[in-house]
């Protein structure tokens, strides 16, 4: 019994007693009392110090929570917080606060739908344009980026590294619709120097998701 006492000592039992958070008991016929506060005060003190790891863990757990929401909803934006749940074996109150925080703060900017215009019989055309400016003092590209891309027909505007500054995305139903937004309302930018337009002929892949996918070609090859 005096063994475990002074194991309970040294493990800091004196240093519990000096800052008044237990009384001092000098007689071995209360020693099983001292020996169950010793054991009690020493689980708290291990049990918050586990609470604080815990919360460290969590803190960790959700942000990494947090990226494996987002490929989940790349790959499929209509799973809802009670399916991403199940899938990562999650608590859904958890899920649903992290989507929430990623929207507040912007991470999930807008939930969207890929369309393969090409099967669609109001067949949409889509062009990239390359386009050269003259930064403007005190702004840079930015002015210029944002007036381009507040028109509706732009869907896209990069700013690139390279022999061009900007790479805008522009949709429109015919090509001549496309060819007139580039005549008509980017061209005479003043601060446009010059454009080069690229049409798109067909879409194999966007976003990571394939268009077509080809079939194996089972026919035999022939030597000529």
């Amino acid at each position: 019994m005096r063994q475990l006492l002074h194991y309970f000592q040294v493990d800091g039992f004196d240093e519990l007693v000096k800052a008044g958070g237990l009384p001092r008991f000098s007689t071995l016929q209360d020693a099983w009392i001292r020996c169950n506060i010793v054991f009690i005060a020493i689980s708290h003190r291990r049990l918050v110090s586990f609470a604080d790891d815990l919360k460290n863990q969590e803190g960790l757990t959700m942000n990494e929570r947090k990226m494996q929401i987002l490929e989940l909803l790349k790959e499929d934006a209509r799973r809802s917080a009670e399916l991403i749940a199940t899938m990562l074996d999650a608590p859904a109150a958890e899920v649903k606060q992290a989507i929430a925080e990623m929207e507040q703060d912007h991470v999930i900017v807008k939930y969207a739908t890929v369309v393969n215009w090409s099967k669609v019989e109001d067949e949409k055309v889509t062009a990239l344009i390359e386009v050269q400016i003259t930064p403007e003092r005190g702004r840079g590209f930015e002015g210029i980026a944002e007036r381009i891309y507040l028109y509706p027909e732009v869907k896209s505007v990069y700013l690139m590294s390279g022999a061009y500054d900007l790479l805008v995305e522009v949709q429109g139903k015919t090509l001549k619709d496309v060819a007139s937004f580039v005549s008509n309302k980017l061209s005479p930018i003043d601060a446009v120097l010059s454009t080069k337009t690229f049409f798109i002929l067909k879409k194999y892949k966007q976003d990571g998701i394939i268009f077509e996918e080809h079939e194996d070609d089972h026919r035999l090859l022939v030597s000529p």
